[in-house]
Formats: C-alpha cells, sequence, structure tokens
C-alpha cells in the first residue's frame, strides 16, 4: 500500500527497492482516509478534511474524496503506481522465471497476451509521461 498522508518520493523508491527484493507477485493499493479511522480523526483535526468529504461524495457533490497527500501529489502518486507495476514485472529475472514456467505454446500465447494487454499500455504511458518531463524540464 502507498500513499500515506507524509510519504516522500523517497520512501516510495525505498519501498519499491524491498517489493523488488522479496515479492514474487505486487498489487498495488492506495491509501484512501477512510471516515471513523484514525487516520480520518487526524486529517479532520488539522482543518486538511472536511468531517462531509465522504457525504459529500456519496450524494455526487465532489470527486473522489482526499487522499490527505502532504508532500506528493496526486498525480506524482500515479506516476508511481506506473513505475512499480513497470519496474517490477519488466525485471528480466522475473521475465525468465515466468518464461520458465510455460509448458505449452497454449500457455506461451497466454501469457504473450496478458502482457500486450496488460503492460504494454502501461509501458507506452510511462514512456509518454517521462518524455513530457523531460520536455518540461528543458
Amino acid at each position: 500500500m502507498i500513499g500515506h498522508p507524509s510519504e516522500r518520493a523517497e520512501d516510495l523508491k525505498k519501498t519499491l527497492r524491498v517489493v523488488k527484493k522479496l515479492a514474487d507477485i505486487m498489487i498495488i493499493q492506495t491509501n484512501r482516509i477512510m471516515p471513523g479511522t484514525v487516520q480520518f480523526k487526524v486529517m479532520v483535526s488539522q482543518g486538511r478534511l472536511k468531517e462531509s468529504v465522504w457525504d459529500d461524495y456519496l450524494y455526487a457533490r465532489t470527486g473522489y474524496p482526499y487522499l490527505g497527500l502532504e508532500y506528493i501529489s496526486w498525480k506524482e502518486l500515479k506516476f508511481w503506481i506506473k513505475r512499480f507495476y513497470l519496474e517490477f514485472y519488466f525485471r528480466p529475472a522475473y521475465i525468465l522465471r515466468w518464461l520458465k514456467k510455460i509448458r505449452s505454446y497454449k500457455q506461451l500465447r497466454y501469457c504473450a497476451r496478458t502482457a500486450k494487454n496488460m503492460f504494454f499500455p502501461y509501458l507506452v504511458n510511462f514512456i509518454l509521461m517521462l518524455v513530457r518531463r523531460f520536455i518540461r524540464r528543458n
């Protein structure tokens, strides 16, 4: 789970390193500030979140409730989510491990189709995002 209120880019880098070392499979979830939780109460007491935020969302008065991010933006967090998936699943060691498990042409076709449908769009969007960032900086 990533996207905790006090999380910084450096924390996300460390998390990614740990996940790549220890995990065989990865699913990213973002932290959501839910009513009744300690996080929710802290955010309300700090004035960073309205008590009625979930009512506003449920009655379509606002978009998805605030995540409470202090140091990174939602846009940056989405970038990190893509980076996590790409860096985890496109490692040569990970790909080789899965290729070794293929026992038939049918499995090979399934893996190729899945990779194309799931990861190719991520890869293209990630490259485009990097290019846009590079252009903005220069």
